[in-house]
């Protein structure tokens, strides 16, 4: 098993792609984002991440998250020995946290807001706190969440109610697929397709895409077209 997962992480490359590709350069640690590998083997590097830890740890792929509640002098001196516990580990593992990222959130209004340091850097307290992608404050409210939900989804909203002519969507339910069209000032695709092409055709007209032009219209073979027998 361990010759095999050596195998897989061996003598691995990668280049950058950003407009231009950069050249190869050897992967000499860590494992391919994407591969069902990744995770199971991170998964068992940090298993022991939590050893000897006294307080509340949670940890969630690469998140590490620790609580506790400081109702006396030895709850209060619990936070900073685990804390140390986290980065003595990170040390002799080759690792370390992103601490520009790491946070204290004090919950509840009598909380004495007691600081704390990882390693030799003071963590910043701070009164919202996204865990796992939602915004939380020292009540545990998720309002600022819902705020910021609610104002990126008006401008999707917005367009949404340009674009359609009739919000009662539920009248159009029992209809069939042209009629629910209709009701909703839509186009079958093909229809569409041909919107485009009489806007594309306008476009061509009023001096834009010159360097297409003659790609725009065609020769006619009839000679029964009035006109230059030129088509579209």
């Amino acid at each position: 098993m361990v010759h095999w997962v050596k195998n897989g992480l061996s003598g691995r490359a990668q280049n950058v792609v950003n407009g231009h590709t950069s050249g190869w350069w050897p992967v000499t640690s860590g494992v391919p984002q994407g591969s069902i590998l990744g995770p199971v083997l991170f998964s068992i590097f940090i298993n022991d991440l939590d050893a000897e830890v006294e307080c509340t740890f949670g940890k969630f792929s690469d998140d590490t998250k620790l609580g506790g509640a400081v109702e006396s002098l030895e709850g209060q001196d619990a936070l900073p020995r685990d804390l140390d516990r986290l980065e003595h580990w990170a040390m002799i593992n080759g690792m370390k946290f992103n601490k520009c990222k790491c946070r204290i959130l004090h919950l509840e209004r009598s909380n004495a807001g007691h600081k704390s340091k990882l390693g030799e850097e003071w963590l910043e307290s701070s009164p919202p706190e996204r865990d796992l992608g939602v915004l939380v404050n020292s009540r545990l409210n998720m309002s600022q969440q819902c705020a910021l939900a609610a104002k990126r989804a008006n401008p999707i909203l917005g367009c949404i109610k340009h674009s359609i002519t009739s919000w009662s969507q539920k009248r159009a339910e029992h209809l069939s697929y042209e009629e629910r069209l209709k009701e909703l000032g839509l186009f079958r695709p093909g229809k569409r397709s041909l919107w485009r092409d009489l806007i594309a055709a306008f476009q061509y007209s009023k001096g834009a895409y010159k360097k297409d032009r003659e790609r725009l219209s065609t020769k006619s073979c009839s000679v029964s077209r009035r006109g230059n027998g030129f088509e579209l």
